[in-house]
């Protein structure tokens, strides 16, 4: 049977297609030459050469405008064009929810954006349609391995490393150090003082089942951050979702339990329901949260935060037995483009590696670099936060669903649907959900 999730994407995939026809006749997303990059598979250069003779490479992203990550591209795309006379890219913005279709759709119509930045989550699902270069013999050519982090094997298939990862994180727990004080609390370091905290900021004042605070932040929309959320509570308290393709651990007794502690939050009202993670994200830095589960991108978001709440806003290590991560985003080089782009994305890629772009990079972002060498003891003390993301980020585990990296997105969406009635009511009950959930997928997924 052909799950509806499966339906829609096909259809959404083949208007991106026809989309991607009429984007061919009308044109790209342009640069300020005016200019566009078609050039595939070899050829002539003046086909990847805009009007005035320059090259133009595509770079769309959908951090383009994203602010901390916004101005680290702009400045590393103006000082590659400044090393590269007659080289321009045409960095621009696709949305997030969106990004993935559309980055399929241009490759699928042999008009893949030169400088390809994914999501790295689907790097399984492009490097099996061997629409990436491999890179081992340029980076032995390097010292990136050297020093870069361990995540970065998360992009290799059949001992080939097919890309460059710029983020690798752990999960961290943001805090408000003026409601665990006001309520005389310690910061949770395990399980029974987490829910006990989460339960006690909880705060309730009129009785009319609508709290003015709450212990904990959860979202619960039906979206990778859903996925990524409940994910972090199983693979923290030493569940997963699989093992090789194997989908026992699915109904282990440790993946019951975090699921059973998962649901309790919203049974017990100790978070907002149908947050989406923007919202759940606002709500921590307005200071109507004790306690959220997130990435270091939410660092830039508490600069943000009145004045009276920000030196509130803390950051420390989940409170589980494990810490829960994943490979964030990284860069990679179409197959099919021209030999003379490859190596000017491959600079392009070397350059961004660089120490002094690292250290740009933890400065706007906020993030920890995957280069061990640029982050040093100035970095560290100009953001204090980032200590313990690179901590985190050293100990994470892999939240990826483990032999399903090729089918992310269908495995997934199982998850969230499964999971989603767990938490909505009336709860759906854990164990006989989970037991539907192998059944469902070893039918659908051979």
């Amino acid at each position: 049977m052909k799950r509806t999730y499966m339906k829609k994407r096909i259809t959404g995939i083949a208007l991106c297609i026809l989309l991607a026809a009429g984007l061919a006749a009308c044109g790209t997303p342009k640069n300020e030459s005016g200019s566009k990059a078609e050039k595939q598979d070899g050829g002539d250069k003046s086909e990847m050469s805009g009007s005035d003779g320059e090259i133009v490479l595509e770079f769309p992203s959908w951090q383009a405008t994203e602010p901390g990550f916004q101005e680290f591209w702009e400045e590393a795309t103006a000082e590659f064009e400044k090393r590269h006379d007659g080289v321009k890219i045409n960095l621009y913005q696709v949305p997030f929810d969106s990004y993935v279709d559309t980055l399929t759709t241009l490759y699928a119509a042999g008009t893949a954006p030169q400088i390809t930045h994914i999501p790295s989550r689907y790097f399984a699902q492009f490097s099996d349609m061997g629409w990436f270069e491999p890179l081992n013999e340029r980076l032995e050519k390097t010292e990136i391995l050297d020093n870069w982090s361990s995540l970065q094997d998360g992009l290799q298939a059949d001992g080939e490393y097919y890309g460059v990862l710029l983020l690798g994180n752990g999960y961290s727990m943001y805090y408000n150090k003026a409601m665990f004080e006001e309520a005389k609390l310690d910061i949770p370091t395990d399980i029974n003082s987490f829910m006990e905290a989460a339960k006690a900021l909880t705060r309730d004042e009129d009785g009319d089942g609508d709290p003015e605070t709450y212990g904990f932040g959860a979202c619960q929309v039906t979206d990778t951050n859903f996925y990524n959320e409940a994910t972090s509570f199983i693979v923290g308290m030493g569940g997963k979702w699989s093992e090789n393709r194997d989908l026992a651990p699915m109904t282990s007794e440790e993946t019951v339990e975090a699921l059973k502690l998962y649901q309790s939050l919203f049974q017990n009202n100790y978070t907002p329901v149908g947050l989406s993670v923007e919202q759940k994200r606002q709500y921590f830095v307005e200071g109507k949260m004790a306690m959220i589960f997130d990435g270091p991108w939410v660092a830039s978001l508490i600069d943000s935060a009145a004045e009276d709440v920000k030196p509130n806003l803390l950051v420390a290590a989940i409170p589980f037995e494990n810490i829960p991560g994943s490979v964030s985003n990284s860069l990679h080089i179409p197959a099919a483009i021209s030999d003379e782009e490859k190596e000017l994305v491959w600079d392009f890629i070397q350059m961004v590696a660089e120490d002094d772009f690292q250290k740009l990079y933890m400065e706007k972002v906020g993030s920890p670099s995957p280069s061990k060498r640029a982050i040093d003891e100035e970095i560290l003390t100009e953001n204090p936060f980032l200590g313990q993301f690179v901590e985190d980020a050293e100990k994470a585990q892999e939240i990826l669903p483990s032999g399903y990296e090729k089918n992310y997105g269908e495995f997934t969406q199982y998850i969230i649907d499964g999971v989603m009635t767990m938490v909505t009511e009336p709860y759906a009950d854990v164990e006989e959900t989970l037991e539907a959930m192998k059944t469902k997928i070893t039918d659908e997924l051979k």
